[in-house]
């Protein structure tokens, strides 16, 4: 019963968090102990202010599950029609080598992917596709772009499907194709690091030359169209003191559905040129605040390891059956290159391709699916644990001791802890909170949520 009830101390208060009732409550130390003892007991507090938060957790939930048996409906199909990309951003943490840069998915392919994917969900009666392209840039390759655009949207008409076409792009693009873009997708994800000075100084063109115009242009023309615009900025210690001012200047400029603010990741290539990753504790606040600003725009702030709005087992595509072909015609479960899942001893691979037929073998999709939260001890008593499963499962390492966290964890446990604070109506709270070092890193650290273990 109290085993997915967490109870975190902020404060002079307690957050109850019972991410599978769809239940969050601020409630004081002896409110906590009181309902603790009530449902350990299985016996009402008989107290008005505890009889309803009582009587939510006592309601039967059903856990998310890894997923068993056969291919199910995939969250996606992921096409990545090359590794190659106009752009030279220095933190870059996803570098293909020349040769894999040179690699351009056939025609052929790229067909054979969407005929296997779309006689999958006919032959389940699913009724809904989805496919996603990746890169690299995919945009580099437009004539395969959408000639993939064109013959799903064929496929999904003689099939009945609905279609959802979406892909993430630098923007560095002509203005005749950034509006074909905006004419067919119906959603783009759209890397932009902020005003001219921080995009051209993180995100140069090739060359080092001025990236940030064309990328702006591309980001108006999605902006005045149906396509959804979401912007992703990557956040640097460098650019964090102006994390707030990008949130709004983009807010401002383009009214994206989302602004991602995600930090840097450690790479050779960033500390050749001087970049370093955000303080997990200072990008948490500054996030924070960005997030009540857009909020009360309605724009929708993220952090991919907080995103609240999720109750899984498993991170982005993996283990939602998530069929992701390589330039070259592989099908994975993870976009990044197989020397990096292969180098954390983690195999993404699941199948290849056959005349429009998935061939995947049982034991490569289980293997996959169990890269999930029952085997990250970690993540064993973290609040967080349904909503940000562990995170990465190549670059975040949640084979430690439960409670030992990390950066990643730190940033992940106060952007969510605020998150819910704000929506809970709790924005004094929240300032309280943030302005005082002691209490943030007693929350942060605080190695056991669990309502079982609160004395």
């Amino acid at each position: 019963m109290l085993t997915d009830v967490f109870l975190v101390p902020i404060l002079d208060k307690i957050l109850l968090h019972a991410p599978l009732h769809g239940l969050s409550a601020v409630i004081n130390p002896s409110g906590a102990s009181i309902l603790k003892t009530a449902l350990y007991h299985k016996r009402s507090p008989n107290q008005p202010a505890f009889d309803s938060l009582y009587e939510l957790l006592q309601q039967p939930v059903s856990p998310p599950q890894v997923r068993k048996g056969g291919l199910q409906e995939p969250r996606f199909l992921g096409l990545l029609p090359t590794r190659d990309c106009n752009m030279h951003c220095r933190y870059c943490d996803f570098p293909a080598s020349r040769a894999d840069r040179q690699v351009v998915m056939s025609q052929d392919t790229c067909q054979s992917a969407v005929d296997a994917y779309m006689n999958h969900l006919k032959e389940h009666n699913y009724h809904r596709a989805s496919i996603h392209f990746f890169g690299g840039e995919p945009f580099v390759e437009p004539e395969l772009v959408f000639f993939a655009a064109e013959y799903a949207q064929q496929k999904a008409s003689e099939y009945n499907l609905s279609l959802h076409l979406e892909a993430s792009s630098n923007g560095l693009m002509d203005e005749p194709l950034a509006r074909q873009v905006a004419e067919t997708f119906n959603c783009i994800v759209l890397s932009l690091d902020g005003p001219e000075h921080i995009q051209n100084e993180q995100r140069p063109a090739q060359g080092n030359a001025d990236s940030f115009s064309n990328v702006v242009a591309t980001a108006k023309i999605l902006s005045d169209s149906p396509c959804t615009l979401i912007l992703r900025s990557c956040i640097t210690q460098e650019s964090l003191p102006d994390l707030e001012h990008i949130a709004v200047w983009m807010a401002d400029n383009f009214a994206p559905e989302t602004i991602c603010l995600e930090p840097m990741s450690d790479t050779l290539q960033a500390r050749r040129y001087q970049l370093h990753a955000p303080d997990p504790w200072e990008f948490s606040k500054t996030f924070l605040q960005a997030d009540k600003l857009l909020s009360d725009q309605g724009i929708q702030c993220m952090l991919s390891t907080a995103d609240l709005s999720l109750t899984t087992v498993s991170s982005c595509p993996v283990g939602h059956d998530a069929l992701i072909v390589s330039p070259r015609g592989e099908i994975n479960a993870c976009y990044l290159l197989k020397e990096t899942w292969l180098s954390k001893d983690k195999d993404m691979h699941l199948g290849h391709l056959d005349h429009g037929q998935l061939i995947i073998q049982q034991a490569d999709l289980d293997r996959v699916r169990s890269y999930q939260l029952d085997n990250k001890p970690l993540c064993e008593n973290c609040f967080c644990r349904f909503h940000c499963a562990g995170g990465c499962h190549v670059n975040h390492l949640t084979d430690g001791l439960p409670g030992s966290y990390d950066d990643v964890c730190i940033r992940t446990r106060l952007v969510s802890l605020g998150k819910i604070l704000l929506r809970t109506q709790q924005a004094d709270l929240l300032e309280r909170w943030l302005a005082d070092d002691v209490a943030l890193e007693k929350t942060a650290r605080n190695q056991n949520d669990r309502m079982e273990s609160w004395q």
